[in-house]
């Protein structure tokens, strides 16, 4: 028995004798496998192990040699054990980092205009939104996560003119029935030197980039818009273009490695678009219009509640903003529309770009809004799915945007055109904390409060179970994964929790507020960077309320990405979004808070 465990030919020692080397085999075979293909990779498994462990017997017949391994392998533990125990610490929200606001020095009369560009991304272009298959092709090594998986993400992005990625993530579009647009509204004082214009650019992107905000500012700043003016809205299409975003997290989840020439295409288009209705800018009226999206029966046509005991329980009110000539034929300029509502129709089997329900809506309420051109801004989305049960086949998008309109469109209540305007437009940014990703079969919130923070706290339990776990921990970050951490609770349950600072660049996200004064009558959007639940939509409006806005739109996918956003009680019910949510427990009221602070300050400017 003796002899079976520790003797030099015990097969337990064998066994034992052979770890490293199969661990190193099962390592590279993981990294090779999405760079190339699986017999490749069971390949480089076998040869590696067994090289490894032919070294390894050659380094065990010399004592010196035998001692340096030994020294050398607790070394790689304790650096990389040292490197996960603090990785994994998650830091909180901070304090708010900025705020900057303008507008009209007065209410005067202005301009409104409005035009169309359609994006035309490089042949090379892949789809994004869906993270599934068909239209995913693969996944970095390790699916992005630590010094292996952001080496192999490296090489598969690297661009290779014209051809693209080396090994892109999803697959190109096979089809192609209507080019992803972009919609731009510039909003601007008569008076040249009253204040610097707005712009409202909706772009049929899967989510908006705070990098690309920037980039779209930069390219318009000559005209005088001021970063804070110009707002970058995504209608949340699930069939739109990659290769926009430079997020390593939002690469690898749904929108491919960053490409260059994407992400100008999107720009450059956003640009023409913004300055094409600045130069055809005309005086202007603006009114805003409220309805319900209700049937005859009572219940809501376009969207429902995710929450199946109480799908017909959503806020209905549908907002639009209309824009006419100041004359007397008082022709239509533009209209915005805002509703909650995921706009997904066009399932992942379809292998092309479309701009799906939202670009649906658009067309049926130009119909029937005097050929109005229209923008659909996405409000807090996050919960709200479309109501689609009753349609089947191609072009149901059309057909179930048809009846929201026809039930929509006769029912607005309009108020009586404002023909001046004091506008005002700030942004916040405000730092989240450290994003995360929490893989468990308990409480979401119970596993941050127990594995989020220093293995040392969480009370006594979660001290005994951390160390407990720190073993399984100390190989997990010996292979190079140091923000990753897995343990258990003594409830039962087990899980991961994924600090995600290093896949996701942008931790101070902006927030913003831009009010309208038309004299008798005042509105704000309030525009976040993620998707906000209805609850949480809610808690931005009855906030926006308290400050003296009774109508308030939420404009979700605005400047930034944030994903999912849930109340605090939303979070810790761990309701699907909040499994989404990378902020914690207290994104929701960080964001309110946030929101709450931009308003107040575009608010004050007006009054002053």
């Amino acid at each position: 028995m003796i002899s079976f465990v520790r003797g030099p030919g015990g097969v337990v020692s064998r066994l034992l004798a052979e770890f490293v080397p199969l661990l190193a085999g099962l390592v590279c075979g993981a990294f090779v496998l999405p760079l190339t293909a699986l017999p490749w990779a069971i390949i480089t498994l076998v040869v590696v192990w067994i090289a490894v462990s032919a070294l390894l017997r050659v380094v065990r017949r010399r004592p010196a040699l035998r001692r340096v391994y030994r020294l050398a392998v607790l070394a790689h533990v304790l650096f990389w054990s040292a490197l996960g125990i603090t990785a994994t610490n998650r830091a909180g929200p901070g304090e708010t980092a900025e705020t900057n606001v303008s507008g009209w020095r007065m209410s005067t009369g202005f301009r409104a205009g409005y035009a169309t560009q359609i994006i035309i991304p490089p042949a090379r272009s892949t789809l994004a939104g869906w993270g599934t298959r068909p239209r995913r092709v693969t996944y970095p090594p390790f699916a992005g996560f630590g010094v292996l998986g952001r080496l192999g993400r490296a090489w598969m992005g690297a661009i290779d003119e014209p051809r693209g990625a080396r090994r892109p993530l999803f697959e190109r579009p096979q089809v192609l029935r209507t080019w992803p647009e972009v919609r731009a509204l510039v909003v601007r004082p008569d008076a040249p030197d009253a204040g610097a214009p707005i712009a409202i650019a909706r772009v049929d992107l899967v989510a908006s980039d705070a990098e690309l905000a920037r980039a779209v500012h930069a390219a318009v700043a000559d005209l005088g818009f001021r970063p804070e003016g110009v707002l970058v809205a995504a209608t949340h299409t699930h069939s739109s273009p990659g290769g926009f975003s430079r997020q390593p997290f939002s690469a690898v989840a749904g929108t491919d490695h960053f490409d260059p020439a994407a992400f100008a295409a999107i720009r450059d288009a956003a640009a023409r678009a913004i300055r094409a209705a600045y130069d055809r800018a005309v005086r202007a009226t603006v009114r805003l219009a409220i309805a319900h999206d209700r049937g005859d029966d009572g219940k809501p046509i376009l969207a429902r509640s995710r929450r199946k005991e109480a799908p017909d329980q959503i806020d209905d009110r549908v907002y639009v903003v209309r824009f006419d000539e100041n004359t007397t034929e008082a022709r239509p300029i533009a209209a915005l529309v805002n509703y909650a509502i995921h706009p997904v129709l066009v399932r992942r089997r379809y292998m092309g770009w479309h701009r799906d329900l939202a670009g649906a809506i658009e067309h049926a309420f130009t119909e029937r809004l005097d050929r109005t051109p229209v923008m659909f801004l996405n409000g807090a989305c996050g919960d709200i799915a479309p109501r689609d049960d009753r349609l089947a086949g191609d072009g149901r998008e059309h057909l179930l945007a048809a009846r929201f309109a026809d039930a929509v469109v006769p029912a607005l209540r309009a108020q009586e055109p404002g023909r001046s305007l004091h506008v005002a437009a700030a942004r916040v940014r405000q730092p989240m904390g450290d994003p995360h990703l929490v893989l468990a079969t308990g409480s979401r919130a119970d596993w941050l409060e127990a594995h989020g923070g220093p293995i040392w706290s969480g009370g006594a339990g979660a001290l005994a179970s951390n160390l407990l776990a720190l073993p399984v921990n100390a190989l997990i970050w010996s292979l190079g994964t140091p923000e990753m951490r897995v343990g258990f609770r003594w409830d039962g349950s087990v899980g991961t929790v994924i600090n995600l600072e290093q896949h996701v660049t942008e931790h101070a996200l902006p927030f913003g507020a831009l009010v309208f004064s038309a004299g008798t009558h005042d509105f704000a959007l309030l525009c976040t960077p993620g998707e906000g639940t209805q609850a949480h939509g809610k808690a931005l409006r009855e906030q926006a309320r308290a400050q003296g806005f009774e109508h308030a739109l939420v404009v979700s996918w605005t400047n930034g990405s944030a994903a999912y956003i849930t109340t605090d009680d939303e979070y810790r019910a761990d309701t699907y979004e909040a499994r989404g949510s990378v902020y914690g427990p207290r994104a929701g009221s960080v964001s309110q808070a946030a929101l709450e602070a931009a308003l107040e300050a575009a608010r004050d400017f007006t009054t002053e």
